[in-house]
């Protein structure tokens, strides 16, 4: 039994070591989600500078906020792009940070894949025609029915009005910039977005927020259902690396960025890169 303990305990130290001599990089970009404002010939000024700054970081790989599901969809609007230069006429996908960023960097760089989706949305419990089949996504379908069920029948006398004045606080420091502006440009923009200090901000109150004001027993689960949604964003993250990459640009909602980073700071096979490094 010792030797079985010893043996396992060598082939793991070689394992570590091996993954961090062959670190992949990846940087995980927080960003709003844009609207129309990006189309403006100012911001798309301020586009190309970003694009130019952040195609010198070269990723082989570039993950986006959509699910899997959707990578016929954003291989066509890439190829289409890459080809004919043609934005999406659809104004959801002609202005969102997907294609503005993600495809028109994919293009700038050539990649075969363009874009590609690692996103697992929350489970939508208002449409019972979506429940799933499996039995073990079903089992977590309707616990996350339940749980929005019974949060919906509190009362509000069950908030905790002190963390409902924190989660306050916190969010009026957040409005500058949650979404775009005319008072910064999209660099700063995105450098505010990614400092460690709006990171931990946004998770307070993104992902922690239920148990902040909800004195409920069933705060934690609520905060839960969101974390778990990272988690599978990592999980799927890691699945769709191919064996030659090298660089990985991961463009997502900043709010995920807290829990994304911490992940990939556990992980020996990683080396995050601060997106400071290429926009500053």
């Amino acid at each position: 039994m010792m030797k079985l303990v010893l043996f396992t305990v060598l082939l793991l130290n070689s394992y570590f070591c091996s993954a961090q001599q062959n670190q992949r990089e990846v940087m995980i970009l927080g960003t709003v989600h844009f609207d129309e404002k990006i189309s403006s010939e100012q911001k798309q000024e301020e586009l190309n500078s970003l694009l130019s700054k952040l195609e010198k970081f070269k990723p082989d790989q570039i993950f986006i906020e959509q699910s899997s599901d959707s990578d016929s969809l954003w291989h066509k609007i890439y190829r289409s792009y890459s080809v004919y230069q043609e934005a999406p006429r659809n104004p959801y996908l002609k202005n969102n940070e997907i294609f503005q960023v993600g495809v028109k960097l994919a293009n700038r760089l050539n990649l075969n894949n363009g874009v590609q989706g690692i996103d697992w949305p929350d489970p939508d419990t208002n449409d019972l025609s979506k429940a799933p089949s499996d039995p073990i996504k079903l089992s977590y379908y309707n616990y996350v029915k339940d749980l929005r069920a019974l949060s919906v029948a509190r009362e509000e006398s069950i908030h905790d009005i002190e963390g409902f004045v924190l989660y306050e606080e916190y969010l009026q420091k957040l409005r500058p910039i949650i979404h775009l502006n005319d008072t910064l440009s999209l660099e700063d923009h995105l450098l505010a977005l990614n400092d460690p200090e709006t990171i931990k901000n946004l998770y307070l109150i993104l992902r922690t927020g239920e148990m902040l004001i909800n004195l409920s027993d069933i705060g934690a689960e609520l905060s839960s259902i969101a974390v778990k949604r990272d988690y599978k964003i990592f999980r799927n993250a890691l699945t769709k690396v191919d064996d030659d990459t090298e660089k990985i640009l991961i463009i997502y909602g900043a709010g995920h960025s807290f829990m994304l980073r911490q992940l990939y700071d556990l992980h020996p096979g990683y080396n995050i890169i601060e997106p400071s490094e290429y926009l500053e």
